[in-house]
């Protein structure tokens, strides 16, 4: 597990784009700008109908178009503007980006650097950057962003794992009150 700093204790709900065509023929899409299909539109459609309309007072979205895409989906359900925020793009995973071939992925996240990625280090500064950015502003924020984002802000959280987050999936991140270091993730 890295040595990054932790999220501030404040709640949030964390969006993962809808599905692309990349996704579903395995490939690694980084920051390689594919949009969302129908059935990733349909999944975030979805979920965003059960967002809390009474609980969320701001987005914080990817620029990246996926991200952008549901992120804008949720915009119209909560009828709130979207803020963008670059530090929210998924990793670049330079040359293997486009690739089919993911047996590099558990090294980059212990650290090494190979196909000219961005270090797994920084990325992972650079999320929880920007996610606290998000959570600086009053209120709870909808973060919509990519899987490879979640697995920095697992780390944030003090988690080991990084989890396989499918495309649409809602979450809600509350921090537990009686222990300091844990935190409740729950599917919406």
């Amino acid at each position: 597990m890295s040595d990054l700093p932790l999220l501030p204790r404040r709640p949030f709900f964390y969006l993962r784009h809808g599905q692309t065509d990349w996704n579903i023929e395995g490939r690694c899409q980084g920051q390689t700008d594919v949009p969302m299909n129908a059935a990733g539109h349909a999944e975030v459609a979805a979920s965003v109908g059960r967002l809390p309309l009474d609980e969320i007072t701001h987005i914080v979205s990817s620029p990246l178009v996926r991200a952008h895409q549901s992120a804008r989906l949720a915009a119209d359900r909560l009828g709130l503007p979207i803020t963008v925020d670059d530090g929210l793009k998924e990793a670049f995973w330079g040359e293997a980006e486009g690739s089919t071939d993911t047996s590099w992925r558990p090294a980059w996240c212990e650290g090494e650097t190979l196909y000219g990625a961005e270090p797994f280090e920084k990325f992972s500064a650079r999320i929880v950057a920007a996610v606290t950015r998000a959570l600086s502003l009053p209120g709870v924020p909808l973060i919509v962003a990519h899987g490879g984002v979640y697995w920095s802000i697992e780390q944030a959280l003090g988690r080991d794992g990084f989890s396989h987050l499918p495309n649409g999936t809602l979450l809600k991140l509350v921090p537990r009150d009686d222990d300091s270091s844990l935190w409740r993730v729950t599917f919406v």
